[in-house]
């Protein structure tokens, strides 16, 4: 078990490195071919969480060209975003086993350089190859979000500004919904791809189920999935689909030897295009604080997130959505140290199969 949460130090090198990055990229005095490169190399719920941002600041700009340098594991799904030339890949600060291992070559001329997310990969792999007339970063900006508003909300026990919204702030946006069609260059054939899958049903309502979690802070205890997912099946006609990564595999085997009923599980057999195309064709999620807890967000499937330790910066923006959370955005220590029993433990099972009897019915 992991006693200290350095993935979230990692993130704190990112200011420093974003200033290599910004110093060391070469300039050049003329370049009008109205390019743009965005460099956002992040987990899943981070990168799904900007993506609107991004998209609305491409909207303002369309007589000009946009490339991207997202991680490995991202590249199937931004080949899809709207307007999006070349998807170019490197790692993230994290740079987490499921993120692939796989640095592009890229060499060119772009007008402008955004530079929201890096890492040594990118200083390593992409800044050296690339010039620009313009580089834009927003370190100060983010500094002052994680220092000022973040701490600040922590202590006062207030929700911060969503990372979402201050994406649209950096981008000089205002946060919007953001339609599918909006975002996405989905085709038919995709969404057949998905409607075929075995694990969908047509008679009952699909709901997609994320147990994982990567911090243990953030998890809720396994036999309590037991106990709600029997007490589901008895309130009505449900199919069960569980999602996550191949190390969340150990737990669904524990959960489904003990239900009474079968389940479907995708787990590791998806990559992330196919993922958000089932999360669409699906009625809800129910899972923990994540990445795919923000693809639902995304796509506005309906959903039920279980949270752990403050600050929150990922909550749903639609208004139907249940947030459960005993941390009132407190639990800053609990983010990077263990504790016996963190606030997601005190979260009952009668209180989720309540929300989602609520959330079910309002569909």
């Amino acid at each position: 078990m992991k006693y200290f949460n350095f993935d979230y130090f990692a993130v704190f090198k990112e200011a420093g490195i974003t200033k290599q990055c910004a110093f060391r990229i070469k300039r050049i005095k003329e370049c009008n071919n109205g390019k743009i490169l965005f460099i956002v190399p992040c987990l899943i719920g981070d990168f799904v969480a900007t993506l609107p941002a991004i998209i609305n600041f491409m909207e303002k700009y369309r007589e000009k060209t946009f490339d991207i340098v997202v991680t490995p594991n991202i590249k199937v799904l931004a080949e899809k975003i709207v307007r999006i030339g070349h998807v170019y890949t490197t790692g993230s600060i994290v740079k987490r086993k499921e993120e692939g291992d796989k640095n592009d070559q890229i060499h060119g001329e772009y007008e402008k350089v955004i530079i929201l997310r890096s890492s040594h990969d990118v200083l390593k792999h992409i800044i050296p190859y690339i010039k620009t007339k313009y580089v834009i970063t927003k370190i100060r900006e983010i500094a002052k979000y994680s220092l000022f508003e973040l701490f600040k909300n922590n202590i006062f026990r207030r929700r911060p500004m969503q990372w979402r919204d201050f994406n649209f702030t950096l981008l000089g946006g205002t946060p919007q919904h953001m339609s599918i069609d909006r975002m996405f260059s989905f085709t038919t054939e995709d969404y057949e791809q998905i409607s075929k899958l075995h694990d969908m049903s047509h008679s009952k309502k699909n709901i997609i189920i994320h147990t994982g979690a990567s911090w243990p802070m953030m998890y809720w205890p396994k036999e309590r999935w037991v106990s709600l997912l029997e007490k589901l099946d008895g309130y009505g006609k449900f199919n069960f689909i569980f999602i996550g990564s191949e190390k969340d595999r150990v737990d669904y085997d524990y959960i489904t030897s003990r239900l009474s009923f079968p389940t479907h599980s995708v787990i590791g057999n998806m990559n992330l295009l196919n993922l958000t195309l089932l999360f669409i064709k699906c009625d809800l999620f129910l899972g923990i604080d994540s990445g795919p807890g923000n693809i639902a967000h995304l796509v506005g499937l309906p959903s039920i997130i279980l949270y752990g330790p403050g600050p929150h910066t990922f909550m749903s923006h639609h208004k139907n959505d249940v947030i459960i959370d005993k941390s009132r955005g407190r639990g800053f220590y609990q983010r990077f140290f263990i504790k016996k029993k963190g606030f997601i433990h005190k979260i009952t099972v009668s209180e989720v199969f309540d929300a989602f009897k609520k959330l079910i019915l309002t569909k």
